[in-house]
């Protein structure tokens, strides 16, 4: 295991965003649905929009309290980025695209199944109202951004 003092800059980093974003997805989630199930709960929209702006505020608040400490540190001690670091970090983003490209298709998939069900037929998983679909999209954004930091982790790990 490697220890925080012998971490690059941006190792750190990814490491912060992985524990701030899962956090604030953790808090999506269960604000979301019951338990561990995939269908959200049956918001109106207002309520639904109120859960959006309350994750957007903390996210932003998150991110960008995270990039100020880093900003601070790498002016304060020169820790720039070097070639591996900007390798990992394209390999995290590259891999993070394609969850994202996968998640939109899956997504995709479901609104034009949705539609075509038979009346009566209750799948486990309805991408019927803008709330379902909305939901199911920033599920995948943030799998997609977890997945990002997660192979940067991983690539430093190596």
């Amino acid at each position: 295991m490697t220890r925080i003092s012998d971490m690059s800059s941006t190792q750190r980093k990814a490491w912060l965003i992985v524990l701030a974003d899962g956090a604030v997805f953790l808090w999506f989630w269960q604000k979301m649905t019951v338990g561990l199930s995939l269908n959200p709960i049956g918001y109106d929209i207002g309520e639904f929009g109120r859960i959006i702006f309350g994750l957007v505020v903390l996210t932003v608040i998150l991110h960008v309290v995270i990039a100020g400490i880093f900003d601070l540190l790498a002016r304060k001690g020169g820790n720039g980025r070097d070639e591996r670091d900007i390798e990992i970090e394209r390999r995290g983003a590259f891999w993070g695209y394609r969850v994202l490209q996968i998640g939109v298709g899956i997504i995709t998939i479901g609104i034009l199944m949705s539609a075509s069900f038979e009346i009566g037929f209750q799948p486990s998983v309805l991408f019927e109202t803008p709330v379902q679909i909305i939901f199911f999209l920033i599920v995948f954004s943030y799998i997609a951004d977890l997945v990002k930091h997660g192979v940067m982790i991983y690539g430093y790990g190596r």
